[in-house]
């Protein structure tokens, strides 16, 4: 929740730094472009922000506002998006593990079915060469099998 990542994204998606650059070309102050904006926004919302260790997985999260509605909302914008990187995140390692099996089992499949052709062609050239030459074979057993 607060690292400068994931604040980064709720200030973009949020546009802080658009209003902070606007807020800078009507001051006296040095106009912002937008790398600075977002890091001066990042600041400003990590001082809003507070999180509190409540228990091992339990966190109570605030924002700091003079509004309380506005608070709320920005805790509730805060939490949801932290709520959907955190799924993302746990179903990440699955998909690509996944992916990961299914990707080997195509190669073993490959591999499986290159062997076995190999496998069929040398007990092919196995039989051959051991029926080659020798007088009992598969052309010459008919010819000497007795007659009634």
């Amino acid at each position: 929740l607060t690292s400068p990542a994931f604040l980064e994204d709720i200030v973009r998606e949020l546009g802080m730094e658009k209003r902070l650059m606007a807020q800078s070309r009507t001051t006296d102050g040095p106009v912002l472009d937008e790398p600075a904006a977002v890091r001066s926004a990042i600041k400003l919302l990590s001082r809003r922000l507070r999180l509190e260790g409540d228990g091992r997985h339990l966190y109570r999260i605030g924002v700091v506002d003079t509004d309380p509605a506005q608070a709320y909302d920005l805790v509730r914008f805060i939490l949801d998006r932290f709520l959907e990187e955190y799924r993302r995140m746990r179903l990440a390692p699955r998909a690509s593990t996944q992916k990961f099996l299914l990707e080997q089992k195509e190669i073993y499949e490959a591999d499986l079915q290159a062997a076995e052709q190999e496998l069929n062609d040398f007990l092919v050239e196995v039989s051959s060469s051991g029926l080659l030459g020798n007088p009992v074979n598969a052309s010459n057993m008919m010819d000497s099998a007795p007659t009634r």
